[in-house]
């Protein structure tokens, strides 16, 4: 099987390459239910006016690593929720947490909104 760490085909973590990606796109185009397909797709729900936030809740640990990412406010696109849910490790680490805040981790409730 494919594994993908994001739909752009160019990730070091992905599986499979930018144009097996392209072409197991044009083949589900082929299929009966590409129609269902095409809709599941979290761009697709953008574009057809699919505006619902996903609330993202993670921490940040004093050495600016991230534990606990999860989706607390679900969209109702599974696809975008995932994404949403991935954009914080792939942004981490983060910078180590100011002094002042001790050994106290905190934790950051984030909300993304679909927009083209």
């Amino acid at each position: 099987g494919a594994a993908l760490r994001d739909g752009s085909g160019l990730s070091h973590a992905n599986r499979c390459t930018a144009r097996q990606l392209a072409t197991l796109l044009v083949a589900m185009r082929r299929q009966p239910a590409a129609a269902m397909f095409e809709q599941s797709l979290a761009n697709q729900q953008i574009k057809s006016g699919f505006t619902q936030p996903v609330g993202v809740t993670f921490t940040i640990l004093p050495d600016g690593s991230v534990t606990g990412v999860r989706v607390t406010v679900p969209s109702g696109a599974t696809l975008l929720d995932m994404a949403a849910q991935r954009a914080i490790p792939n942004a981490a680490p983060f910078g180590p947490l100011p002094r002042e805040y001790g050994q106290n981790p905190r934790t950051i409730q984030a909300l993304f909104k679909p927009a083209l």
